[in-house]
């Protein structure tokens, strides 16, 4: 299950690397100019508009998608779908998937990927208008507590059918302002929760 939040997850780089997947090919308005007149007129051409394989993939629009309904100030649905995905809609996601391996739904190993932690903001911050790592950071902790330090490491009992992962990137960012002797030191955006 690949989260990409950062909007730069390449497919054939990913293939490279061993994943499977396979590119859905269909007709793509491609506009192009005319070189003696500098008209600008649309053609039809084939490109590659989708990847399927043994995955699923979520970028920031199919977790609004799936996901922009939920208000986690409250709890509850909304009529209105968000515009921007949240933090907390990878840990909804996440939780619905072991939901649905423990019910026999998904009957193999899952192993989660996240790129990258601290490149989208909480459902609180989101609300408030200008962000805030300190919501962030928050929320990143309240959200994934329970999947960081008991849903996946149990996954791993022996008693256990599947062995699930999860692996994310960090944000970074550098700190000089309140480390020793000035020096900068590295602080992971979003707060220590993953670190």
């Amino acid at each position: 299950v690949i989260f990409e939040t950062e909007g730069n997850f390449d497919f054939t780089y990913a293939i490279d690397c061993g994943m499977k997947a396979t590119p859905i090919y269909g007709e793509v308005d491609v506009e192009k100019v005319d070189e003696e007149t500098g008209e600008i007129f649309l053609v039809k051409e084939q490109r590659i508009i989708d990847y399927v394989g043994d995955f699923i993939y979520f970028d920031t629009k199919t977790l609004c998608a799936q996901y922009g309904d939920n208000d986690y100030s409250s709890g509850k649905k909304t009529k209105n779908k968000r515009k921007e995905a949240v933090l907390e809609d990878i840990a909804y996601a996440i939780n619905d998937l072991l939901d649905m391996q423990a019910n026999g739904d998904i009957q193999q190993p899952i192993c989660f990927i996240w790129d990258s932690i601290g490149s989208i903001g909480s459902y609180k911050s989101l609300a408030s208008k200008v962000g805030n790592n300190m919501f962030d950071a928050g929320a990143i902790s309240a959200a994934f507590n329970n999947i960081l330090n008991s849903r996946i490491p149990m996954s791993r009992k022996v008693s256990e059918p599947y062995f699930n992962t999860f692996v994310c990137v960090n944000k970074i960012w550098n700190d000089s302002m309140n480390s020793a002797m000035g020096l900068p030191s590295i602080e992971l955006k979003g707060g220590k929760t993953f670190f």
